[in-house]
């Protein structure tokens, strides 16, 4: 059977219910229809088309929560990244009896796919904003770029100029390391 991919695109886009676009996205899928493709015509990213898409994983005991309003959106996609209907379930109703934010969520579902207590917190922007003033301190030209995430912390230093410049910038840096250290 042939599918009119414009028109399936078209009730896709048409709906507004997110669960009902997932069975919609699935069709399409199974149909032969790439998911970049769909992501494209409907002007989403791949990565969402895929998290609509994984929202049929989910029991109907959460699929009612959501349309009860117990529940948001993106507690729908984060339970759905769980591998098992117990997994999901058991953490739904940890998210209904503590009364989890979406962002409290993540954190037990990260916590229960790797097994890993999530230790410490996340170092504020102000932090990161002073750790950006102390590399413009050694020179002006110095781009900072700091992520923190729950596996890593990463420094980005980038500053432009010739062989001879550089080797300048990394001097100045290495000797104001060594200073404090």
């Amino acid at each position: 059977m042939r599918v009119n991919v414009e028109e399936v695109l078209r009730t896709i886009h048409e709906q507004s219910d997110p669960i009902v676009q997932a069975e919609l996205i699935e069709k399409a899928v199974n149909a032969g229809i790439r998911v970049v493709q769909i992501a494209h015509e409907l002007d989403m990213s791949s990565s969402y088309v895929s998290h609509l898409r994984r929202l049929k994983k989910l029991p109907p005991l959460i699929i009612n929560g959501y349309y009860d309003k117990t529940i948001s959106l993106s507690h729908l996609f984060i339970l759905s990244r769980l591998t098992t209907p117990e997994e999901m379930i058991s953490t739904y109703e940890e998210v209904l009896t503590q009364n989890l934010s979406a962002a409290q969520t993540e954190r037990r579902v990260f916590e229960r796919m790797s097994g890993k207590q999530i230790q410490g917190k996340k170092l504020s922007k102000e932090w990161f904003d002073d750790l950006g003033n102390v590399f413009k301190g050694i020179s002006s030209t110095i781009s900072v770029t700091a992520i923190q995430t729950r596996r890593k912390g990463e420094i980005v230093l980038t500053f432009n100029g010739s062989l001879e410049q550089t080797s300048a910038l990394f001097e100045k840096i290495k000797t104001h390391l060594k200073k404090d250290s």
